[in-house]
């Protein structure tokens, strides 16, 4: 997946330079907007979130349109980092991740009894991020509305072609 390799190529160059500048901030140039996902800190960061942004791709590509996959996972959380701009810079693919995660509840109901379980799982990753003060829990919540708003008033250009 090339966006895993964009990721790895990031986090490689943060070995021999300072990447948090691509980092978004209430100061940061615009562009940061755009940059803030593909810089990760730390291994693990890196590893969690290309493991979650895998696990929704194998079950998406195929049937979602790339078309309107590609833009949402760029605007989306560019308008959550405008949204939840904090002092303290952000960085990380999780605004990607949870962009994906408002798609996937759109592109693919689930029973009633596994959304709610879904749904809760995800309220649970939510509060999780309160008690780390480095987490941005504005700009997950804000990815996930957005693209679970964004998805539902577009539902008819979600699927490819023939799905």
């Amino acid at each position: 997946m090339p966006f895993i390799l964009i990721l790895i190529f990031f986090y490689s160059v943060g070995s021999f330079m300072d990447v948090r500048e691509f980092a978004v901030s209430t100061c940061s140039d615009w562009w940061c907007f755009f940059t803030f996902n593909l810089v990760h800190l730390s291994f693990i960061h890196l590893l969690v979130n290309s493991f979650v942004f895998l696990s929704y791709w194998r079950k998406m590509k195929d049937v979602i349109n790339l078309y309107f996959f590609i833009p949402l996972i760029i605007i989306t959380p560019a308008l959550a980092a405008m949204l939840s701009s904090r002092n303290t810079p952000t960085l990380g693919a999780s605004a990607v991740v949870y962009t994906m995660i408002g798609l996937y509840l759109v592109a693919f109901p689930l029973p009633k009894d596994i959304l709610i379980k879904f749904l809760f799982l995800i309220i649970i990753s939510f509060v999780f991020t309160f008690f780390f003060s480095s987490v941005n829990t504005g700009i997950h919540i804000y990815s996930f509305l957005i693209s679970l708003v964004v998805s539902l008033l577009n539902r008819r250009f979600i699927h490819a072609k023939g799905q």
